[in-house]
């Protein structure tokens, strides 16, 4: 959810309020996977990266990575596909065309830094 609050000033604000709370036009997830690559203990702090990759019509991919703040590694992978869902209709939709702008501008910004440093 932390990576969708990223969307919500480059937004019309029902918009995003529907898209993200499932009201209209809104999002579900279709598929979760999660790759566990080592054992967390405790304590220990987790940073949790997320990236939106393989953008079509109507899903698109989160792939997700978990770091431990104590061993500096990557712990576990994931990645869940969400699909784009009308609420009112109670059926498959497209994701909004305003959304898919701002998610390739917010993923541009970002694999730019990454190169910068």
């Amino acid at each position: 959810m932390a990576y969708l609050e990223r969307l919500k000033p480059h937004l019309p604000l029902e918009l995003f309020e529907n898209f993200v709370h499932g009201r209209g036009i809104g999002i579900i997830a279709k598929s979760v996977s999660c790759k566990y690559k080592q054992v967390v203990e405790f304590p220990d702090t987790l940073a949790i990266a997320t990236k939106i990759n393989n953008m079509l019509p109507d899903r698109f991919t989160m792939s997700v990575i978990a770091v431990s703040h104590k061993t500096e590694t990557i712990v576990a992978e994931g990645a869940v596909v969400v699909v784009a869902y009308d609420y009112r209709k109670k059926d498959k939709t497209l994701v909004p065309e305003e959304i898919v702008r701002v998610v390739e501008t917010l993923e541009a910004e970002a694999n730019e830094r990454i190169a910068n440093n």
